[in-house]
C-alpha cells in the first residue's frame, strides 16, 4: 500500500513540475522588452512602409494596418462598444496580464473591433502605415485622454502601448515582404 502511495504523488509531483516549467517557459519565451516599446516598434514600422507587402493571412496588408491604427485611436477616443464590467476585470484582464507577462498576443487575425467602422479590404498600404506611426506617436502624448480598453478596461499608458505594441506584433505575423 505504501508503495502505490509512493509512486501516485511521485506522479502528481513529476507532472506538477513539469506543467509549471512548461508554464514558465511559455511566459518567458517571447521578445525582449526593448523590442516592445513604441519607439522600436516605429523604427520596424518606418521600415516596411518602405516595402512591398503581402499577408498570408485572410486581411490585406492595408487592411490590417488600418485596423491597428483604428484601434489605437479609439485607446484616445474611446472605443465603440465594450465588453461587460464582470469580462473586463475577470477574464480581459487576465488575458491581458497573460500577454504582458509573454510579450506575446494572440487573437483571431480578422476579428474586427466591436462596433468599429468597417474597413476596404483595399486602399494605400503605405499611407495606413504611416497612420499607425502618427497614432502612436500622439498616443505618447496624450496621456490624459486615455480611453478605456473594450476588453481589458482602464490601462496606464505604458500598459496601453504595450497592449497595441503586442495587438501589432500578433497582426505582423501575417506580414511579408514580397521579393
Amino acid at each position: 500500500m505504501q508503495r502505490r502511495q509512493l509512486l501516485k504523488w511521485s506522479l502528481i509531483a513529476g507532472t506538477t513540475t513539469t506543467a509549471a516549467g512548461s508554464g514558465l517557459w511559455w511566459l518567458h519565451n517571447g521578445p525582449s522588452p526593448t523590442q516592445l516599446s513604441a519607439s522600436a516598434m516605429i523604427e520596424k514600422l518606418e521600415h516596411l512602409s518602405h516595402q512591398s507587402l503581402v499577408s498570408t493571412g485572410v486581411w490585406s496588408p492595408y487592411k490590417i494596418f488600418t485596423h491597428c491604427a483604428q484601434s489605437i485611436e479609439y485607446s484616445m477616443q474611446g472605443f465603440p462598444e465594450h465588453k461587460p464590467e464582470w469580462f473586463k476585470h475577470t477574464l480581459g484582464a487576465l488575458a491581458f496580464s497573460a500577454f504582458s507577462t509573454r510579450g506575446q498576443m494572440h487573437h483571431n487575425l480578422a476579428e474586427p473591433i466591436p462596433g468599429a467602422t468597417a474597413i476596404n479590404d483595399s486602399g494605400d498600404v503605405h499611407q495606413a502605415i504611416q497612420q499607425v506611426i502618427h497614432s502612436l506617436k500622439q498616443l505618447q502624448i496624450n496621456e490624459t485622454s486615455l480611453k478605456a480598453h473594450f476588453a481589458y478596461g482602464e490601462l496606464s499608458l505604458q500598459d496601453t502601448l504595450l497592449a497595441h505594441i503586442l495587438h501589432i506584433n500578433n497582426h505582423l505575423q501575417e506580414i511579408k515582404i514580397q521579393e
